[in-house]
C-alpha cells in the first residue's frame, strides 16, 4: 500500500524503488503503517482530482520534505527550526538547509500539517495534538494547533530536537513566543526571538509605522547573528536573494492559478491549491525545489488546458464565494462547500492585494522583509485584515463570503463580527461567519456545519440571481 500511496503522489516507478527505504523508515517513526497509507489513498481519491499530475507531484514533494524532517538528525550536523511567517525568504538563514550533511532548517509547524493533514488526512495529526496536551498545552485552552504539532512531535520523538529554534514571537502571533518558550523548558532547546510591537486596534492599514519596522528588523539581525554563532554560516546577500527567488519561482505559477480560477466555469477546486501554495514558501532541498517549480508549472499548464477545453468543477454561471481561511489540514469542509452549488474562487492567504504587491521602499534586507509582512492586513491587526478581505472580494466580484471564525488562531480569528459587519455593509452580499479551526478538526464537525453551509448556499444563489 505504500507503493499505491506514492503512485497517487506523483512518484515514478523508479523513484519508488529508489526512495522507498527512507520513506518507509520515516513513516514507521511517525506511526503510519500500511493501513494508514491505504486510508490516505482513499482520502486523496475522495477529495482531490486524480487527473492533475502537477498536483500529485506536489503532494509527493510534501512527503519527501516530511521524510527529510523526520530523519534530519541522522543526516545533518545541525538542525534549526523556525516559526512560520508564510512569506518566502524572510528567514534568510534557512537557505543553509539546502546543504545536506551540514545544516538543516525547516518550519515543522507548517510542514507537519501540510504533509500529514494534506496527504495522510487530518486524523494523522491527532496523536501530535494529544501529545502536546499532555506536555503543557492543556486541552480546552484554545492553543494553536500548529504549535501543538511541533510540541507533540518533539515529545513523541517524531521529529528530532533542534540545536536552535527561531520564533517570530510577538511580531506575528501572540502565542508563538510562549509555545517556543515551552519547547525550551521541556526539551532544553535554545530559542532566539524575532520580536515586534503590536499595532493599535483600528483600521490603519495599509499605513506602516517606520518604528515598527526598525524595531522588528533589529531583532531579526540579532537572530541572524545567533544563527551564525551556532552554525558558522553567514547569510550572504546572494543567499538571501536565492532564498526569495526559489520561493518566487514556485509561487508565480500558483498565483497564476488564482487568476485562472476566476474563469467561468471554475476549472479546478480550491482544495487543490491550498497545499501547493503553502508548500511553496517553505525551505526545500535543491532537488525538491526544482521538483516544486516543475510541478507548479505543470499545474498551471494543466489548468490552462481545462480552461481552453471549457471544463469546470461546476456548471458555468455557478455563484462564487470568498472563503477567508478554510481548514488547512482538512479538505472535507471545502469539498462540502463546493458540492452545495457554489464555488470558492478566493481565500485570504492566496489572493494578494495591491498593497501587498507594492515593492518595499526600504532597501535593507531585514527592513524589506518586515515591511512585506506588515503590508499584509492580517499581520497588521484583525480590523485591517477585514479591509484586506474587502479589497480582495471587490476584485474577485464574489457573490458571497464565508468568514472562518478559526477558534484557536490568534492571528486569523480576531474581530470576526466586525469583519462580517464591514463586508456586509460595504458589499451588500451574504456573509457567513463559520466556526471552524485551521488545524484541529476536533474543534468543529463538518457534518454539523452542513445545514448552515447549504442554507447559506441557497441564499447566495438567490442573491446572485437577483443581482444578475
Amino acid at each position: 500500500m505504500y507503493d499505491k500511496l506514492l503512485e497517487v503522489c506523483g512518484f515514478e516507478p523508479e523513484e519508488i524503488g529508489k526512495e522507498m527505504p527512507r520513506i518507509e523508515r520515516a513513516l514507521r517513526i511517525i506511526g503510519i503503517d500500511e493501513a494508514g497509507a491505504g486510508k490516505a489513498v482513499a482520502y486523496i481519491n475522495e477529495y482531490f482530482d486524480p487527473e492533475l499530475m502537477g498536483f500529485r507531484k506536489m503532494r509527493g514533494i510534501a512527503i519527501r520534505e516530511l521524510v527529510n524532517l523526520v530523519l534530519a538528525r541522522e543526516e545533518n550536523e545541525k538542525v534549526v527550526y523556525f516559526t512560520p511567517t508564510m512569506i518566502g525568504g524572510i528567514e534568510s538563514f534557512m537557505l543553509s538547509g539546502d546543504n545536506q550533511g551540514d545544516v538543516y532548517c525547516q518550519s515543522p509547524d507548517l510542514l507537519l500539517w501540510m504533509a500529514l493533514g494534506g496527504v495522510f488526512g487530518p486524523w494523522s495529526l491527532i496523536p501530535l495534538l494529544e501529545a502536546a496536551e499532555e506536555n503543557g498545552m492543556r486541552a480546552g485552552q484554545a492553543h494553536c494547533g500548529a504549535f501543538q504539532f511541533k510540541i507533540g512531535a518533539l515529545a513523541l520523538g517524531v521529529i528530532p530536537k533542534p540545536d536552535l529554534l527561531f520564533t517570530m514571537g510577538g511580531m506575528t502571533c501572540a502565542q508563538a513566543g510562549g509555545a517556543d518558550t515551552l519547547a525550551h523548558e521541556l526539551f532544553d532547546i535554545p530559542v532566539a526571538y524575532v520580536d515586534g510591537t503590536d499595532y493599535p486596534e483600528g483600521d490603519t492599514w495599509p499605513e506602516i509605522s517606520p518604528r515598527h519596522i526598525s524595531y522588528a528588523a533589529e531583532t531579526m539581525r540579532r537572530c541572524e547573528k545567533r544563527f551564525t554563532e551556532l552554525t558558522g554560516v553567514i547569510p550572504t546577500a546572494e543567499a538571501q536573494k536565492e532564498a526569495l527567488v526559489g520561493a518566487a519561482k514556485t509561487l508565480r505559477p500558483l498565483l497564476g492559478l488564482t487568476e485562472l480560477r476566476r474563469r467561468d466555469p471554475v476549472p479546478v477546486g480550491f482544495q487543490e491549491l491550498v497545499l501547493s501554495y503553502y508548500l511553496g514558501v517553505i525551505p526545500m532541498r535543491p532537488d525538491n525545489r526544482e521538483r516544486a517549480i516543475e510541478a507548479a508549472s505543470m499545474m498551471n499548464a494543466e489548468v490552462k488546458q481545462r480552461v481552453k477545453d471549457g471544463k469546470g468543477i461546476a456548471p458555468k454561471g455557478t455563484p462564487r464565494i470568498f472563503f477567508s481561511y478554510p481548514p488547512l489540514s482538512d479538505a472535507s469542509l471545502i469539498g462540502m462547500v463546493e458540492k452545495s452549488g457554489i464555488v470558492i474562487i478566493g481565500g485570504g492567504g492566496m489572493n494578494l492585494t495591491a498593497v501587498e504587491m507594492t515593492p518595499p521602499a526600504i532597501p535593507a534586507w531585514e527592513e524589506r522583509n518586515i515591511e512585506g509582512i506588515y503590508r499584509k492586513g492580517f499581520w497588521h491587526n484583525g480590523i485591517s485584515g477585514g479591509s484586506a478581505f474587502l479589497e480582495q472580494c471587490r476584485n474577485l466580484k464574489v457573490d458571497g463570503i464565508v468568514i472562518a471564525n478559526t477558534v484557536c488562531c490568534r492571528l486569523f480569528n480576531p474581530c470576526t463580527p466586525l469583519q462580517k459587519e464591514l463586508l456586509e455593509n460595504e458589499l451588500g452580499i451574504p456573509v457567513l461567519a463559520l466556526e471552524t479551526d485551521i488545524y484541529d478538526t476536533r474543534n468543529y464537525s463538518t457534518e454539523r456545519l452542513r445545514s448552515r453551509i447549504e442554507a447559506f448556499a441557497e441564499i447566495v444563489k438567490e442573491t446572485a440571481t437577483a443581482n444578475n
